[in-house]
């Protein structure tokens, strides 16, 4: 008689492996820039912008909230930043403007002591002299003393500017027409060329200036009361 064929016993199953996961993109990390202009404004809790710029050279603006061996830690925010050696004393509470580079959501890595500026209390009126605290004070409404230099306006003539300087970036106070009250015009700002004034407006430094000099510090105005011609 023939045999009975047998049923095989099954093959054991190989077992399941995960895939491995994907390296994270590596970020290419961008040399400082030339220029303080060049350099954007974030504050310390805009989670959104921290992440859009990683690997760059940032100002970061914030409230410390914590000092802790050679790392400070900023108020309702992930973020912290390592201290170079001879940092200047930095207390709970401050207020900063630290220029570094970025390297995660969560670090931000210093390079100079000089990059750490430690906020002065508001003033009435700032000058010249207080460029670089007015950069780290974007959309503050500020009062600035200063020499009218010149006039320009841009190409299709929509903002018009008093010059009080075009070193770097330059500094200027400047107008939107579309923005503007009536009669705040060119004839109505080129009077003030050479005087001293005193301008009350929004500090904006996201304008980019020619030749790629970086960002243009500029007091934002909308009207003539706004400007105001020193000892008249």
């Amino acid at each position: 008689t023939t045999p009975k064929a047998t049923a095989s016993a099954p093959k054991p199953e190989k077992p399941k492996t995960s895939p491995e996961p994907k390296p994270a993109p590596s970020i290419t990390e961008a040399p400082r820039p030339e220029f303080a202009g060049e350099i954007y404004d974030l504050q310390a809790n805009d989670e959104s912008n921290l992440n859009k710029n990683v690997g760059k050279w940032i100002v970061l603006n914030g409230e410390i909230s914590g000092v802790s061996d050679d790392t400070l830690s900023f108020k309702d925010s992930a973020l912290q930043a390592k201290l170079p050696n001879e940092a200047p004393a930095i207390t709970a509470g401050q207020i900063v403007n630290i220029t570094g580079l970025l390297k995660s959501t969560t670090l931000l890595q210093i390079e100079h002591p000089d990059d750490i500026i430690v906020n002065q209390p508001i003033k009435d009126i700032y000058t010249l002299e207080d460029e670089e605290q007015l950069r780290g004070m974007s959309r503050s409404i500020v009062s600035v003393q200063a020499t009218v230099s010149e006039f320009t306006k841009t190409k299709t003539g929509s903002s018009l500017y008093l010059v009080f300087h075009e070193e770097g970036p330059g500094f200027r106070a400047g107008v939107s027409t579309k923005k503007a009250e009536e009669g705040l015009d060119e004839e109505f700002l080129r009077a003030f060329i050479g005087k001293e004034i005193i301008v009350t407006g929004e500090v904006s430094t996201f304008e980019k200036a020619s030749g790629g000099r970086g960002n243009r510090l500029v007091i934002r105005f909308s009207k003539k009361s706004d400007i105001k011609v020193l000892g008249e």
